[in-house]
């Protein structure tokens, strides 16, 4: 019998694709970079914000320094002013942990979202009794 389910957030628990996205495109704006697709950040996300901005404008064919230091910013305040927006669970998700709750399994989530940010997002989606 399992005693503890630890789950990723992003992706796995959350569907946070499309904010990824929008913010991620904010701030690509910043140094007047077309927008990328959804699609496409599903291939860009993983290893967190830094690794996924490094992507996006390597994308284009300018992942530098410079473009870094203008970008990463951007995409990492706007994120955390408003990192609800276009974010909620995967079907059945709630329905999952109250079931694991109820049969007394234990549930954390692990994820490389800021900490801070991850507490947020859990509190809010989920509450204290169900993570």
């Amino acid at each position: 019998m399992f005693k503890c389910c630890i789950f990723d957030m992003d992706g796995t628990l959350a569907d946070t694709i499309n904010s990824i996205a929008y913010f991620g495109n904010k701030a690509l704006a910043e140094i007047d970079l077309p927008p990328i697709d959804v699609e496409t950040y599903k291939i860009l996300v993983g290893n967190g914000a830094e690794l996924l901005i490094h992507r996006a404008l390597n994308h284009y064919g300018c992942d530098t320094e410079e473009n870094f230091e203008k970008v990463f910013p951007k995409y990492k305040s706007d994120y955390d002013a408003d990192f609800m927006y276009l974010t909620e669970p995967y079907d059945g998700i709630m329905d999952l942990l109250k079931e694991l709750k109820a049969r007394g399994i234990k549930t954390a989530i692990l994820s490389n979202k800021p900490h801070s940010t991850a507490k947020k997002v859990s509190d809010i989606m989920f509450g204290d009794e169900l993570i």
